[in-house]
């Protein structure tokens, strides 16, 4: 059995997967720039009034050993209850 193997003359390549890929990568870009150019909304946003801390406000600090500090002065908890109130 003699089997002949036909030599193609004309090599070609197959055009149509960068077909579409190029067309997936035209569609894809031209609804990205629609939607782009239609999301640009002019939006008018309420002003905010935020809480500025008065400087009349007491300061307590307790630190590492247990002291009490009221307004720069080391004093007890049961004196700490007068002074606040």
């Amino acid at each position: 059995m003699n089997l002949e193997i036909k030599k193609r003359r004309h090599k070609h390549f197959d055009l149509t997967p960068l077909i579409d890929i190029m067309f997936n990568l035209l569609l894809f870009f031209i609804l990205t720039y629609k939607i782009s150019s239609d999301s640009k909304t002019s939006v008018s946003l309420p002003e905010s009034v935020y809480y500025t801390p008065s400087s009349a406000a007491p300061e307590i600090v307790i630190n590492a050993e247990n002291e009490i500090y009221f307004l720069g002065k080391i004093i007890t908890p049961e004196s700490l209850v007068q002074a606040l109130k």
